[in-house]
């Protein structure tokens, strides 16, 4: 389960779509995020916790390379940023 999320987790936020615009991004991911929770509904917490973790991250090192900054450069910020504009959780 979580590697094949990972990978298409990977394929969405590849470098080849950095000319998307982060609120296209958001809604694709949000759509993948729904189907996902649908499907995964009996999965334990901590897994869930785990792959929104990882959705997150990659999400961060996407913005961070589109707008030319280190990678871990105000990661808290940039966290805040992506749940304002309506990133969905897949454990809640």
């Amino acid at each position: 389960m979580k590697c094949k999320i990972k990978k298409r987790v990977n394929a969405c936020l590849a470098r080849n779509t950095m000319n998307q615009n982060i609120k296209d991004k958001i809604k694709e991911l949000n759509l993948k995020i729904i189907g996902w929770k649908n499907y995964y509904n009996k999965t334990p917490y901590h897994k869930l916790v785990q792959i929104d973790k990882y959705i997150v991250f990659r999400f961060v090192i996407w913005y961070n390379v589109k707008r030319k900054r280190r990678k871990r450069e105000d990661y808290i910020n940039t966290v805040k940023l992506i749940r304002n504009m309506g990133l969905k959780y897949l454990c809640c």
